[in-house]
């Protein structure tokens, strides 16, 4: 039997939720769940988990602005260039 891209893509996408729901299960206390509640609950909580990266991702992009440090705006520098430029004039 093979499997197709679209199966392991879809493996790939619930691992997340499966590995939480593990987690949740062997930590909590309660009757045994049966094998649809395993697949429900590691949608929801593979839903809930890719909702909180995006989240997390948003709140980076908003909070941390993309600031590249560009040598051609720093003070000293600039301020730099004008006094060797100003001896410079000088010397010649």
């Amino acid at each position: 039997m093979e499997l197709s891209t679209f199966t392991v893509k879809l493996f790939i996408l619930f691992i997340p939720g499966l590995l939480a729901f593990i987690i949740i299960d062997n930590l909590s206390i309660h009757k045994t769940t049966k094998k649809i509640h395993w697949f429900i609950y590691s949608v929801i909580l593979s839903f809930i988990s890719y909702t909180f990266l995006l989240l997390l991702k948003y709140l980076y992009a908003v909070f941390v602005p993309y600031y590249q440090f560009d040598i051609s705006t720093f003070f000293l520098i600039n301020y730099w260039r004008k006094i060797i430029q100003a001896y410079y004039i000088r010397i010649f």
